[in-house]
């Protein structure tokens, strides 16, 4: 394996990415030589890296550096022992060896060793002191493996462990192999770094290190100590021997009806019971019997990707080695990569030719895009442009179903995977049915009451409130009802219309509901009754927007608001402080219902309410996330209905009742896995008794 084998992107930006994690320490990895100009070096770079370089150093790689005379503490007490003839001996490398922790004591000792250890006559870790009367910034640095192939970088990032592994940088990438202006700029960054190291820079003079240790030029940097007691603690905890993951017994299962079926179907999961590692372990399943394979993942948001861009992080750090899906050239594609088309394109010729060897350039192709872009024109061109196997994996597969996104699920994708919790599409017969044949049937289910037994999601109560509509708000409910009657009656539907009700439902009716006045007072009762709100996320409408926002602010509590307006960035970060408690509650507007991890939350308030199966569901889910020290979830749902103790209207009664069954539907969803069913049922049981419907017991209610 080579530089070649891995995949590298154009550009690295650690606000998006682990880049140590996926460029310095794959290519370290690979290296034979490393040469580094860096405004500051620090050996703390060693322990971010220590596999790595330990293989680098039996491998017979040699690095030069240019550094700053700023350096550690520790590093100038190293230099200065180095300079003046202190041994190395060589058992420190196989003591690293047996006990990576070791190195958080012996970082410096480390580039002692390699400072005094030969490789073909010259030591294998050469540094030379930067001199200048300004600023001395240079950042570039040049890889090279064992076949010559070359890889330079230029940008922000130094040589220091919190450079790599804390700062926000940005760097450039150019290889040997790419096209011209890449080896252009490779060819330039050689004679950067050539200049500074053999003395020709016009307002720099760089000098050996035994002279500027001898000249006592070497300072130590004030903040250095703090950055690499800091390093080595954080080091400390993620680089211990862990236990690595398997997949859960139901995931396999999952994994082999999907193999059973041809590498096709869908996958019914409960949110938060792990579909994500279960799509990777179907992944790995195809990289085992396909020599070449080229794997689409969409999702509905754009922050989604990037959320599953991070789950597979973890699965390759985390999971049996077994497991891993290694080797893949990634490529994300949507609307906010300006350069997304040409980049693929790219990478779809890579994966199409060979080389005069033989070869292909490229054999496993892993692209990340949403519904959206994957529907464009320009993505399906792309895709058709694939010679080779192809899978498909739509996660959330429902929001797949319409009309204009089924004609992007292209025949030739012939490895097929969907994901979702409720697969079944809301009053869409018809797009549930051609996605059931599409995907070829749900070929495994596992149920949000089966991973709450199993401890796979934590269990939940259910506090439901019951309000009624005020006299005002009734009377313009009853006034739209019986015009939906009588328009029923005049076409000669009966009251049973399923989407003629479901239109008055999530219409005229719907926005009367949602802003009922009663609401804000039944709000007010749940926050007194929650000791401390915390890690909450309340679901609003945009009606109820304001008066939400000023209840919480009299009641002193911090919060902040997600839409469907905020940018991927943005969710992320509010998201980030929720779960570090820097705000007591979310308000969601019309978004956090698909496929957003959010474990830390644990309390739910439902101010808008949906007779949407997949709606409410994704939001139960939301809350049930396993996490250290959580122990239950609560969710709080406001149920508005338009009388409990007013007269039945015989010309809309029936209709009435109807409606109400439907909405009754949810509530009896939550009630089935709801640890406190019993007490909540009685507050449900409200509803049945004003509408005149039958009373259901505890057994009607679980089947």
């Amino acid at each position: 394996m080579g530089f070649k084998d891995i995949p590298l992107e154009i550009s690295y930006d650690s606000d998006e990415t682990d880049i140590a994690a996926e460029f310095y320490r794959p290519l370290l990895k690979e290296a034979k030589t490393y040469r580094r100009l860096a405004g500051y070096f620090s050996s703390t770079t060693f322990a971010i890296a220590i596999g790595e370089i330990l293989e680098f150093i039996e491998n017979g790689g040699t690095m030069k550096l240019v550094t700053s005379t700023e350096i550690s503490k520790q590093d100038k007490k190293t230099f200065e022992e180095y300079v003046h003839g202190n041994s190395f001996g060589d058992m420190l490398i196989e003591k690293l060896k047996l006990n990576q922790d070791q190195i958080f004591k012996d970082c410096a000792a480390l580039m002692g060793w390699m400072l005094s250890h030969n490789v073909d006559g010259k030591p294998q870790l050469e540094i030379k002191i930067a001199i200048t009367t300004s600023i001395y910034h240079q950042k570039v640095g040049i890889f090279g493996d064992a076949d010559d192939n070359l890889v330079s970088f230029e940008g922000s990032v130094n040589e220091t462990g919190k450079a790599w592994n804390d700062n926000v940088e940005k760097f450039k990438v150019s290889t040997s192999w790419g096209d011209e202006s890449d080896l252009k700029r490779v060819s330039i960054d050689i004679q950067t770094f050539n200049k500074f190291w053999e003395n020709r820079a016009q307002r720099t003079n760089v000098i050996d290190l035994p002279t500027a240790v001898k000249e006592e030029l070497l300072k130590v940097r004030p903040s250095s100590t703090a950055e690499y007691n800091e390093v080595l603690i954080r080091l400390k905890k993620s680089l211990r021997r862990k236990k690595l993951f398997k997949l859960r017994d139901y995931q396999t299962d999952a994994v082999n009806e999907w193999e059973k079926s041809n590498y096709q179907g869908i996958f019914a999961m409960a949110t938060g019971s792990g579909k994500t590692f279960a799509a990777f372990g179907c992944i790995n399943r195809l990289q085992t019997n396909q020599e070449r394979i080229a794997v689409i993942i969409a999702c509905p948001y754009t922050h989604l990707v990037t959320q599953w861009k991070n789950e597979l992080k973890s699965w390759n750090e985390n999971f049996d080695r077994a497991l891993r899906l290694e080797n893949f050239s990634i490529e994300t594609c949507f609307s906010d990569i300006p350069n997304w088309e040409q980049q693929l394109k790219r990478k779809i010729r890579n994966f199409n030719e060979m080389g005069v060897d033989g070869k292909y350039f490229l054999d496993k192709l892993l692209i990340f895009t949403t519904h959206s872009t994957m529907a464009s024109d320009k993505f399906v061109k792309l895709t058709e442009s694939i010679d080779g196997p192809i899978c498909i994996i739509a996660d959330e597969v429902h929001a797949v179903g319409s009309e204009l996104r089924l004609e992007c699920l292209l025949q030739k994708y012939q490895y097929r995977l969907g994901l979702s919790a409720t697969p079944t599409r809301y009053f869409d017969d018809e797009g549930t049915k051609k996605l059931q044949d599409y995907f070829n049937k749900t070929v495994y289910e596992f149920s949000i009451h089966e991973a709450i037994k199993r401890g796979f999601l934590v269990p939940y109560r259910y506090i439901p409130t019951v309000i009624e509509l005020t006299d005002e708000e009734f009377e313009l409910y009853r006034e739209l009802t019986r015009k939906i009657a009588r328009k029923l009656a005049a076409q000669g539907i009966d009251d049973t219309g399923d989407d003629e009700i479901s239109n008055f439902v999530e219409g005229a009716r719907a926005n009367i509901v949602s802003a009922a006045i009663n609401k804000y007072d039944a709000f007010k009762k749940i926050l007194n009754s929650i000791p401390k709100l915390q890690y909450a996320l309340i679901y609003s409408h945009e009606n109820q927007l304001d008066r939400v926002k000023e209840i919480l602010y009299d009641k002193g509590i911090v919060y902040h608001q997600i839409t469907y307006r905020e940018t991927t960035k943005e969710r992320e970060k509010i998201l980030k402080l929720l779960a570090e408690g820097s705000y007591d509650a979310t308000i969601a507007i019309r978004c956090l219902d698909e496929g957003v991890n959010i474990p830390s939350a644990k309390i739910g308030i439902i101010l808008a309410s949906t007779g949407n199966p997949r709606q409410y569901i994704q939001r139960r889910g939301r809350l049930l996330r396993i996490q250290e020290g959580k122990k239950e979830a609560v969710i709080y749902d406001i149920l508005v209905v338009p009388y409990l103790n007013r007269p039945l209207d015989e010309e809309t009664s029936e209709l009435e009742r109807k409606m109400v069954t439907k909405e009754l539907t949810r509530y009896e969803d939550f009630l089935i896995s709801a640890t406190n069913k019993l007490e909540a049922r009685k507050e449900i049981e409200k509803i049945r008794h004003a509408y005149g419907l039958d009373l259901k017991t505890e057994d009607q209610q679980e089947n």
